[in-house]
């Protein structure tokens, strides 16, 4: 069984549009065996732990320096300085908007060439951890990075977003993964194949 889906940049690092692939253990694909626990593979676009999490900890930074950007120039009397909160916002939009078109479409760019086997990621069924349809998908760190879009992307995900925790690589557990399925049928069918 085979989807296609855009990921949401969460802590699974993938991004833009994703293959899905779901097969039985034994490889048949066909689920011959209902009791056999399911691969689940998802290949596309994924960027490295590094960059990601400093993405995200440099989006959670200028997101904390709002709070005092409002605070001083009140406890001063100096109003002028408020100027510094739409800079920071901007400063804040430039971030996550560059690192989210830049980052994953690099990566796609330099897997162009190579072998797709290293954008692929593969766990077990019996991995995956809390499956949600809709909202609550942004979950972990990544709401304190972008809580101003989180209700945006929510309206969107409604019926749509298959959200899950599974393991990525060897020494990665609990990684969010955030599915946005082409159609609201797809979006069940793969919920009801990850529980």
């Amino acid at each position: 069984m085979k989807f296609e889906a855009f990921s949401y940049r969460t802590s699974s690092r993938f991004g833009s549009v994703v293959e899905i692939e779901v097969q039985d253990n034994s490889g048949q694909g066909n689920y011959p065996d209902e009791s056999a626990d399911k691969i689940i593979s998802i290949t596309g676009p994924r960027i490295g732990g590094g960059v990601y999490w400093t993405w995200i900890v440099v989006q959670i930074i200028l997101m904390l320096c709002f709070i005092p950007a409002v605070i001083i120039p009140i406890v001063l009397g100096q109003y002028y300085y408020l100027f510094i909160i739409p800079a920071l916002f901007l400063v804040h939009l430039a971030v996550g908007g560059l690192g989210a078109a830049a980052f994953w479409e690099m990566e796609r760019l330099i897997s162009f060439d190579k072998d797709r086997e290293e954008n692929t990621i593969s766990f077990k069924k019996s991995k995956v951890k809390n499956v949600k349809v809709g909202k609550g998908w942004a979950r972990g760190m990544i709401w304190l990075a972008i809580p101003l879009f989180i209700p945006l992307v929510n309206t969107s995900a409604i019926d749509f977003c298959v959200s899950f925790e599974a393991p990525g690589s060897a020494d990665e557990t609990g990684l969010v993964y955030a599915m946005h399925m082409r159609t609201r049928e797809d979006a069940v069918v793969f919920a009801k194949t990850l529980v």
